[in-house]
């Protein structure tokens, strides 16, 4: 079976689950591969953890086609023009969580539970709530400039 590259899914997404996600362990070692994503562990659930930082800033993404599980350093996915989702985010992050200057970002769900750095969230103009936020840290810790969130009372009462 021939693994297509990542670039080959943006026009055709006939490989993705229903749910955006690479559904073989094949697909998601070819992606961390063409990602250079290293020292990972593919979970039986094909979720997957990685001890390091993961980088994946600047790829073109229109959505994060695995799951990741648990990123011990940073989660870097900045700078993705047509990035709509977080879905596939670490449920938790060692460091840093860029998800900034991603203009066609709607919506934090997906957004990981557990942040041990900051997260930086700037620079989605389409972002208008913080809904999908469902950490509990330090709100020092967390930077949302150049937003159109206007409701930030309210995520603040619901959590």
């Amino acid at each position: 079976m021939k693994i297509k590259k990542y670039s080959e899914y943006l026009e055709d997404k006939s490989s993705l689950n229903e749910n955006q996600f690479f559904d073989s362990r094949d697909q998601i070692e070819s992606w961390l591969e063409e990602m250079d994503i290293k020292d990972y562990t593919i979970n039986k659930d094909l979720s997957v953890d990685v001890k390091g930082n993961v980088y994946i800033p600047s790829k073109k993404l229109q959505a994060i086609p695995i799951k990741f599980n648990s990123v011990g350093g940073g989660f870097y996915c900045y700078n993705n023009p047509k990035l709509t989702t977080l879905e596939g985010s670490p449920n938790s992050v060692g460091g840093y969580f860029y998800c900034s200057n991603n203009p066609q970002l709607t919506s934090l769900e997906g957004s990981p539970n557990s942040v041990g750095g900051n997260f930086y969230c700037y620079d989605n103009p389409k972002l208008t709530s913080l809904n999908g936020l469902y950490i509990q840290f330090d709100l020092s810790k967390l930077y949302i400039d150049d937003n159109k969130i206007h409701l930030i009372w309210d995520w603040l009462e619901s959590i």
